[in-house]
């Protein structure tokens, strides 16, 4: 990648521009928006391409193939000292020409030196000789060429060398001393192959160290898999023991919760003292690790099943059936006492849906609060109410019934297990 010089014509003032190579095109420039992100990198960077947002103008190429951006810029600025007039013209095509010279003497040099090295027997034998003026003379008494056999003088004297053989002089060919040598010195290294020399030696102290620090190495892998099988094993006995323990105490908790209810729970009396126990965190705590075996802590169950298999296990059928949602205002029970109502049981329904909600994260509260209106206790109500008034006909009719009815309406000796109950509508 290079960068160019580049001459535009902008509001009637001529402006020199450095630019990547890419951004010129067949005498067409082009240029960024000056609001564009990383103008100042873009500019410097030679291997940069134009967008195709980017404006468009003619332009002069004044030079090119430059290689950075530093030589650019110093080429640019003798431009601008230079007035676009002969005498930048004139100076350029002069150093033009000498550059031209410059490249055609090297060319000509490396390839009168390639032709006589083609040539040199390599096998002869020479002598250098330091004479009074400087000159470097190797002398030889025969050179072999292609063409001919005879003797040869190759002197250096200010930078000048004269090859002489039969008539043939070649001139200004640059000396081996040259800043840029065409013929570089490669140096001749001898390995000693014995055995027993220091090299030898040397490596085999390095074969040494490698074998020990090997074995060092695989001791180091050894020990590492015996204390990684060490912890696993007391990590596995850990877990095992923090298991029994865990379990000692959740059997614990549960013996103590069965011992104190006894699940499912079939009066209503022992509903009210769950009620007032759930207040207590730790109990309430003890409770949920006992029941939530029930749908699980997945999270994808559904939520309805799990709420029927949940209240088979907390109340017996014959218990709920004496209850109502939000109790009727018609319906007495046994003894003349109203219908329990349920939604009084704020713990024991907050208990049901954080269960529920362990078991199935779609389910909300008022999913279970619904549940339990409509599909555990909204037939009840229903059911209690044409019981009453069958058994008001029963006795209009007879009197002496033992089932009677008390002049407040409320009816006597009401047998909730001689109704078939439906709790649940699965």
């Amino acid at each position: 990648m290079s960068f160019k010089i580049v001459k535009t014509i902008e509001n009637i003032t001529v402006r020199l521009s450095i630019v990547p190579n890419n951004w010129e095109q067949d005498g067409i420039l082009f240029w960024p928006p000056k609001h564009a992100k990383h103008y100042e990198k873009l500019i410097r960077d030679a291997s940069s391409t134009p967008n195709i947002d980017w404006v468009r103008m003619h332009c002069t190429v004044k030079e090119k193939n430059l290689e950075s951006y530093m030589t650019a810029k110093k080429l640019c600025t003798l431009y601008t000292n230079l007035s676009d007039t002969d005498a930048e013209v004139e100076y350029f095509e002069r150093n033009k020409k000498i550059h031209e010279q410059t490249r055609e003497k090297k060319r000509f040099c490396k390839n009168a030196c390639n032709e006589q090295l083609m040539n040199f027997n390599y096998n002869s034998e020479f002598e250098m000789v330091q004479n009074e003026q400087d000159e470097i003379v190797l002398q030889n008494e025969t050179i072999v060429t292609d063409t001919s056999t005879g003797n040869l003088t190759l002197t250096n004297n200010n930078n000048n060398v004269y090859l002489e053989n039969n008539e043939i002089i070649l001139v200004d060919v640059p000396s081996m001393d040259d800043d840029d040598p065409l013929f570089p010195q490669s140096e001749n290294i001898e390995v000693d192959m014995n055995s027993n020399s220091p090299l030898f030696l040397k490596l085999d102290e390095m074969d040494s160290k490698i074998d020990a620090l090997g074995v060092k190495l695989d001791y180091f892998i050894k020990s590492n898999a015996e204390v990684k099988t060490l912890l696993q094993e007391v990590l596995r006995r850990t877990n095992n023991e923090r298991e029994i323990a865990v379990n000692d105490v959740k059997a614990a908790n549960e013996e103590g919760i069965i011992s104190e209810f006894n699940f499912p729970l079939d009066d209503t009396t022992a509903i009210d003292e769950l009620e007032n126990k759930l207040s207590n965190k730790e109990f309430e705590q003890k409770m949920f690790s006992y029941f939530i075996n029930i749908g699980g802590e997945s999270g994808n169950q559904n939520g309805e099943k799990v709420a029927a298999r949940l209240l088979s296990e907390l109340f017996n059928n014959s218990v709920l059936y004496q209850y109502t949602w939000k109790g009727i205002s018609t319906a007495k029970t046994e003894g003349g006492r109203p219908t329990a109502v349920f939604i009084k049981y704020e713990k024991i329904i907050s208990f049901i849906f954080k269960v529920l909600k362990k078991a199935d994260q779609k389910f909300t509260r008022l999913a279970t609060e619904k549940y339990l209106q409509f599909k555990v206790f909204k037939r009840n109500s229903q059911r209690l109410k044409r019981e009453i008034e069958k058994k008001r006909k029963i006795g209009d009719e007879n009197p002496e019934v033992e089932n009677t009815v008390n002049d407040d309406g409320a009816h006597q000796n009401l047998d909730p297990t001689s109704v078939e109950v439906e709790v649940y509508n699965n």
